[in-house]
């Protein structure tokens, strides 16, 4: 009986594991998805005369990302449950992700308020081993920002999740303001020019 039940907890572990997995790889089609859907399909049958109301709404997104343009490239916008939620735990575990560092005698280097840059490896498609290594781990004790390809920031909602994340534009000023200002960086070595 309680290897029946333990047999049956492994598998809803990995089928909890696989939901986190999907959940995230769907976030950026799904943000896309919501935003056609905005522009295309009324809110309301009833106010469909002239104007959908979803375009307002995309208006009013649009400006917004227009005048917060820059905070991408200004330190970003990290949320600390967004980072910590235990979805990205159960993301980490299917993968079986381990981080591993071998600072030496440099263990100290974490204890000092110098900002580092961390090098990320390896690169891949979607850069998975970052997520789950690098972005939803505590085992890095420093503030730390991601940087990636300023394409990322274009796509709607989609760029609202990594600025939640911690992710920076990965041009040469943002990273010298942040190195400046205190903060880490993670680049993940490899990837667009």
């Amino acid at each position: 009986m309680q290897v029946a039940h333990r047999k049956s907890l492994k598998v809803l572990r990995r089928a909890s594991e696989l939901t986190a997995v999907g959940a995230w790889m769907s976030l950026m089609p799904l943000s896309l998805a919501a935003f056609v859907f905005l522009l295309r399909a009324p809110i309301s049958r009833r106010l469909n005369s002239r104007v959908r109301v979803g375009r307002w709404l995309v208006g009013l997104y649009l400006a917004w990302m227009a005048l917060d343009r820059n905070v991408c490239k200004s330190g970003g916008r990290p949320v600390h449950w967004a980072r910590r939620n235990p979805l990205w735990r159960l993301f980490r575990s299917y993968f079986k992700a381990d981080i591993i560092y071998d600072f030496g005698e440099d263990e100290h280097l974490f204890d000092s308020d110098v900002p580092l840059v961390l090098g990320c490896h390896p690169h891949g498609v979607v850069s998975l081993s970052v997520f789950a290594n690098v972005v939803f781990h505590s085992v890095i004790p420093i503030d730390y920002r991601i940087a990636t390809v300023a394409a990322n920031f274009i796509v709607p909602f989609w760029r609202d999740i990594l600025l939640a994340l911690g992710f920076v534009d990965a041009n040469r000023a943002t990273l010298k303001s942040l190195l400046v200002h205190g903060k880490s960086v993670a680049l993940v070595v490899g990837g667009a020019e």
